[in-house]
């Protein structure tokens, strides 16, 4: 996994957080998909 894929979910939160503090209500919902580790089915050079 690469850190910039870990840690851009982690900033945006850390982003919001405050604003869902003041307005005493917020949710934070990462979402992932496997698809991005499935390149050899898209990537005809790979075997």
């Amino acid at each position: 996994m690469r850190i910039e894929r870990a840690i851009g979910p982690l900033r945006l939160s850390q982003a919001c957080v405050p604003i869902m503090k003041a307005n005493h209500y917020g949710r934070v919902v990462n979402m992932s998909s496997t698809l991005g580790s499935l390149t050899g089915i898209t990537d005809p050079d790979s075997s």
